[in-house]
Order: structure tokens, then sequence, then C-alpha cells
């Protein structure tokens, strides 16, 4: 999501969503 994405930054949501978990 997009939340994700600004979260990992540069990152793909991917590691954006272990990085939330």
């Amino acid at each position: 999501t997009l939340e994700d994405n600004e979260f990992s930054g540069p990152l793909p949501p991917e590691i954006g969503n272990l990085k939330n978990l």
C-alpha cells in the first residue's frame, strides 16, 4: 500500500510489510 511504500521508502512494499509486522 502507499503507507507501506512510504514506510519502506525506496524499498519494495514487501520489505515494508516485513518492517510493519
